[in-house]
């Protein structure tokens, strides 16, 4: 028999079961039927070829099987990491995943999730470029599954993964002070649309505090290299002027890199000169041991991309499964590793081994 031509009834009588155990199985209905049941089904359907029909349980299930995407930009190393971790999460389920990248623009954004909706998706998955989308916030009050990752919209009711933004920068400021840093900067992006930007940037203002009443943040264009090296010129300057050692704590991994990028160009020495940390240690940059690779290491704030996939994609599947469920947030940990970049105390000790030798 043709494979092609292969039905439900034909798998049914190949297997010797009924059409509804054969669908029960190909919807992941296991509760009455044994371990060996499934077993022996799933090696009937292997060997005789059988593929089922998406549209055909489709509109059986009134399900589509497809998961939207939605990311602010797919060329973030953070981003690329949480696709992918989706798509783990997904492996062994019915389901994929529809991708759309929306450059950082709400009106993108808002078109993304209408052409999703039109092609039905079961949920979505938001990684939103705006935090007053209105948009998704009235979208969140009818049946379609929405999950937010990391970021958040403001004033709506959303099941949401996100790192946690304020015992790391607490870690942060903690080793900083110990090593003897005192002149401490915070550098991000506009944080105004964007929560994981302001919600760091308050949580740091918060735990400076006590150090230091100046305002320390300094919002920057990543692309505008000019511009952060006269940041850091101006640092250095006041570090002539006052004498207290300077530091840079950075909000995401784009800006940790370009900043770390500026000071090589400006010929400082870290951690003598001054000190730099921050967030993250992405994706296939944590893989490559981009943070140990330059000035000796980078110290970081290093969450689980790919745990933040995961959770964010079992939050849906639940969702999807229990609609009225209560809404959930999970934070996702993001443990401190120290390198080279902050250790002043390990460098001034070797410096004085160096002249007692």
């Amino acid at each position: 028999m043709a494979k092609s031509k292969l039905t439900i009834s034909d798998v049914a009588k190949l297997a010797g079961v009924s059409k509804t155990t054969i669908s029960h199985f190909l919807n992941d209905k296991f509760e009455f039927m044994s371990e060996s049941t499934q077993e022996h089904i799933r090696k009937v359907i292997i060997e005789s070829g059988y593929q089922p029909s998406k549209i055909a349980q489709s509109l059986k299930s009134q399900n589509s099987f497809i998961i939207g995407v939605i990311v602010s930009d797919i060329e973030s190393p953070f981003v690329a990491g949480l696709i992918k971790s989706v798509e783990r999460a997904l492996e062994g389920t019915n389901y994929l995943i529809m991708t759309a990248s929306t450059d950082n623009s709400l009106d993108k954004e808002i078109q993304a999730i209408e052409a999703m909706r039109a092609q039905q998706v079961d949920g979505l998955i938001i990684h939103t470029s705006n935090n007053e989308n209105n948009y998704v916030r009235e979208l969140a009050k009818s049946n379609l599954p929405i999950v937010l990752a990391d970021r958040s919209i403001k004033n709506g009711q959303f099941d949401i993964v996100y790192v946690d933004n304020v015992q790391p920068i607490q870690n942060v400021l903690d080793h900083l002070h110990e090593e003897g840093y005192e002149d401490i900067y915070f550098f991000t992006e506009d944080p105004e649309f964007v929560s994981t930007r302001a919600n760091r940037a308050e949580a740091f203002n918060e735990a400076i505090k006590a150090h230091d009443t100046d305002n320390k943040v300094r919002i920057i264009k990543s692309d505008d290299f000019d511009m952060i090296k006269a940041e850091i010129v101006e640092i250095m300057e006041r570090y002539v002027r006052e004498g207290k050692k300077p530091a840079i704590v950075c909000e995401g991994g784009l800006v940790l890199f370009v900043v770390a990028k500026c000071m090589r160009e400006l010929g400082l020495s870290l951690p003598a000169e001054i000190a730099l940390s921050g967030y993250d240690d992405w994706g296939v940059f944590s893989q490559l041991g981009w943070a140990d690779m330059l000035v000796d290491g980078i110290t970081t704030v290093t969450p689980s991309v790919y745990e933040l996939g995961q959770r964010v994609t079992d939050l849906l599947l639940t969702r999807i499964a229990n609609p009225m469920s209560d809404h959930e947030s999970v934070i996702i940990e993001a443990p401190l590793i120290i390198r080279n970049s902050t250790e002043l105390r390990s460098y001034n000790l070797k410096q004085a081994q160096k002249k007692n030798d």
